[in-house]
């Protein structure tokens, strides 16, 4: 299920820019998705929450099932390493890397236990991303998507019918709520 994931994040993102799956960041180490936006979205998308997520370089992590505290920090250190990249390249082509313009991550894991999610400190911002939705702190530039807790509406279908084996069919695009 994983591969499949991570085929089809690659796919829906395709026309809105580069998806990368298994994007190795060094020998033996890969995000999942690595996706580089080349479009700037408008209007309503068929990709759902993942439309909003993806607006700028966006790491992507699916967990079929909840992660350990381990494998998140793991996740962390693939964004934080990327972003040394980033500021290494800027330095050496005497240019600035602004802040808003370093890529996040986003983890997509069937469900998140509140141990795990205070272990992280994560935080829902219900005014601008509702349920199911937990960003670490704003510097860290992460969030976990707990798909099993997203509300059922057509703007969370893509994740919770196709990025979760306990939701819909694979890949069969049944959006039904």
């Amino acid at each position: 299920h994983d591969e499949l994931a991570k085929h089809y994040l690659a796919r829906l993102l395709e026309s809105r820019g580069e998806a990368k799956t298994g994007y190795e960041l060094f020998q033996s180490l890969q995000v999942d998705v690595m996706f580089l936006p080349t479009t700037t979205p408008s209007g309503s998308s068929p990709l759902g929450l993942l439309a909003p997520m993806c607006t700028t370089t966006t790491l992507l992590e699916v967990f079929w099932n909840q992660p350990h505290r381990q494998d998140l920090r793991e996740c962390l250190f693939k964004l934080l390493w990327v972003q040394k990249q980033l500021y290494k390249t800027a330095r050496r082509e005497k240019k600035r890397l602004r802040e808003e313009s370093l890529p996040k991550l986003w983890l997509l894991t069937t469900s998140a236990s509140q141990a795990l999610l205070s272990g992280f400190h994560a935080k829902t911002k219900p005014a601008s991303w509702g349920q199911g939705i937990y960003f670490l702190g704003d510097s860290l530039k992460t969030a976990l998507v707990a798909i099993n807790q997203l509300p059922v509406t057509p703007e969370t279908a893509v994740c919770r019918d196709q990025l979760s084996p306990s939701y819909g069919q694979w890949g069969t695009g049944n959006d039904s709520f």
